[in-house]
């Protein structure tokens, strides 16, 4: 339904096309190429929104300073935001294991390992 929009015609320079059912997330943007054929057996094809979803279901996502729709790990196309990846190191703490009941309301702290396997606490 998008390619009336599409059409070009003297004086109109924008389209807003709104996507109430997700449908750029099952096949694509409007600005992929689309590799279409008049086979009865064969169905068009949008390569590139493939390999865009290959490892996951899409990777279509909304710019969190424009709201527009971009390709996660490359630069809006509307804004060029690209956010800052986050450091992969995980920080962890020492700390004791303990088991929470909530019948009790009260908290055992294991302080020997073989007391962890087992669930008792002293």
């Amino acid at each position: 339904m998008a390619g009336r929009g599409l059409r070009p015609a003297p004086g109109k320079n924008n389209l807003i096309l709104i996507d109430h059912s997700g449908a750029v997330y099952r096949h694509g943007l409007l600005e992929d190429r689309i590799e279409w054929t008049l086979q009865v057996t064969k169905r068009a094809e949008n390569p590139t929104h493939a390999a865009r979803s290959r490892h996951t279901t899409s990777r279509l996502i909304d710019c969190t300073q424009c709201s527009a729709l971009r390709t996660a790990g490359e630069p809006c196309p509307l804004c060029g935001f690209l956010p800052k990846r986050r450091p992969d190191a995980i920080v962890f703490r020492e700390g004791e294991l303990g088991r929470v009941d909530r019948g009790r309301r009260s908290a055992a702290v294991y302080s020997d390992p073989a007391e962890r396997m087992t669930g008792t606490a002293c």
